[in-house]
């Protein structure tokens, strides 16, 4: 809309589609209205403003939302899978040291006797043991032992190495 003051009296240039330039109108369709400065105050005022937001608002607001909600839940899924996997490790350790305490290695026994073959000592856990002899050291054994599980079908292992001395052997 253009203003131009000739006195008393300002001349308003109404087009009926505000995105058009002026020069791509005809004569016929401008319109002139003579109007006090009154008037044009009051007009100003009177433009009714929409309330709420509009759909790109919304739009946007939901897009926003929906990816926060998802990191939300991923994040939640993943710390229930290390949760769940911690609980393995932890089971597994209870079930090494129960196996220690049930067969112990005893150095005045034979290799063959401190041998463990697998065997359950919780629901699905079970408890091993093997013992190799050193390369170039005599009377000297690496102990390997083990405790295997299954976790979504697929086989999971806790393992300790260490080293035994046989004197009597």
């Amino acid at each position: 809309m253009g203003v131009w003051e000739f006195g008393s009296k300002e001349f308003v240039l109404v087009r009926p589609y505000a995105h058009t330039p002026i020069r791509h109108y005809s004569h016929t369709y401008l319109q002139v209205h003579l109007m006090s400065k009154s008037e044009i105050r009051n007009q100003k005022s009177e433009i009714p403003l929409a309330p709420g937001f509009t759909l790109v608002e919304a739009v946007m607001a939901l897009a926003i939302l929906s990816i926060g909600i998802f990191v939300i839940v991923e994040a939640t899924a993943r710390c229930l899978a290390v949760i769940r996997v911690s609980r393995n490790y932890q089971t597994a350790r209870a079930v090494l040291d129960r196996g220690e305490s049930e067969f112990p290695l005893q150095p005045t026994n034979t290799v063959s006797d401190n041998v463990v073959q697998g065997t359950e000592l919780a629901p699905g856990y079970t408890f091993a043991r093997e013992l190799e002899a050193v390369d170039g050291e005599e009377k000297l054994y690496e102990v390997t032992t083990r405790v295997t599980w299954s976790e979504s079908g697929q086989a999971s292992a806790e393992e300790v190495v260490s080293y035994l001395y046989f004197p009597n052997e």
